[in-house]
């Protein structure tokens, strides 16, 4: 295993606006980070077609290798805190919209990576993914997922019917000063894609959330000031999930760094309260509270919601795996979250999953 450590000298503290009638809270920017690399399961598909309209088209083929490498996020440091990762969201949910576009219902996966429309043969870091939820507990800086919640075609196809993303912990936990919560993203540090944030306070029986907190609004560009790793080669691919065969096709090739925000716990829920994790939604969603349990219905989960660059209510949110991790300070012992029926995040290869 080797360690390697990026340090940035500059934070920004940033001010979050909330639909409910509590106040504004604050949330930080993530200043540095601490990672290790790990040899994951190598991967390779032969003789893939192309999927995009202005690079990698239709009538070209590749051969898409997979390196199978892991970089893992071991800490980070926000505000001149220093926060471990403790345990790992174990049940992810993906929801959408129900749509009859067969172009729509689409797994969009990014990985750094080498080769562009004129080779034969791409070079990926990361594993091949199983399904589109493993990406999102990951864990690993080399992978993640483009366009989020973009509902509308932008200059590649990549689009999807994702409404919500829901990152839910079995048993839920007490919140305290010292968990946080951090959203990693794709994305030059002036334009990082805006989202909003929401607290899973009550479920039902079936772990589906059934209320929420009060919920905050990071806008574009207002996040993610400091570019934790440089502008890096990545490739965009896109699996058809109306086909059974999982079958990656490149859409798109994009250099931009990684930056991330950290939003504490209770930034999202009272002290000493119970959450059972958090969602996120697009920029251009509306509602608070069970109105955010139906994610069907449009008056508060808009159906158009765009990719445009520079788009305020866009939903292009690149979002990166690591998202998926609860952290703990590391100046406040014990550390650990209660109750402590929460599955330890042990690397990696091992994150605990539930998908749906």
């Amino acid at each position: 295993m080797r360690a390697q450590k990026f340090t940035i000298l500059s934070g920004v503290l940033l001010s979050a606006l909330a639909l409910t009638v509590e106040p504004a809270r604050a949330v930080i920017d993530v200043s540095s980070l601490d990672t290790s690399n790990h040899v994951g399961t190598p991967g390779y598909q032969a003789h893939v077609q192309g999927a995009g309209l202005t690079v990698f088209r239709t009538n070209q083929y590749y051969n898409i290798h997979w390196s199978g490498a892991i970089q893992q996020v071991d800490s980070i440091e926000a505000g001149g805190e220093t926060f471990l990762p403790s345990v790992v969201a174990d049940d992810i949910r993906v929801r959408r919209f129900p749509t009859a576009n067969p172009r729509q219902n689409n797994a969009i996966n990014w990985f750094t990576g080498v080769g562009d429309a004129t080779a034969t043969d791409l070079y990926l870091e990361g594993e091949r993914p199983t399904d589109y939820e493993s990406t999102f507990s990951s864990n690993n800086l080399l992978i993640g997922i483009d366009n989020l919640f973009v509902n509308t075609p932008e200059g590649n196809n990549n689009y999807s019917n994702v409404e919500r993303l829901d990152y839910l912990f079995t048993g839920g936990f007490v919140v305290t000063e010292s968990l946080a919560f951090t959203i990693f993203e794709r994305g030059d540090a002036s334009i990082h894609d805006g989202f909003r944030i929401a607290a899973v306070t009550q479920t039902d029986g079936a772990n589906d959330p059934s209320n929420y907190g009060q919920v905050l609004t990071l806008a574009m560009g207002d996040w993610g000031q400091t570019d934790l790793i440089a502008p890096t080669n990545h490739l965009v691919l896109r699996d058809n999930l109306n086909t059974a065969e999982i079958d990656y096709r490149p859409s798109q090739f994009i250099v931009q760094s990684i930056g991330a925000v950290m939003i504490r716990a209770t930034d999202l829920a009272p002290l000493g309260s119970t959450i059972f994790g958090y969602s996120l939604f697009g920029p251009d969603t509306t509602g608070v509270g069970t109105q955010l349990v139906d994610f069907l219905n449009p008056s508060f989960f808009p159906r158009n919601t765009n990719g445009i660059n520079g788009h305020a209510l866009g939903g292009g949110l690149d979002l990166i795996g690591a998202s998926s991790v609860l952290y703990t300070n590391v100046s406040d012992p014990p550390g650990v979250p209660e109750p402590t029926v929460l599955a330890p995040l042990l690397g990696a290869a091992s994150l605990l999953r539930r998908r749906r």
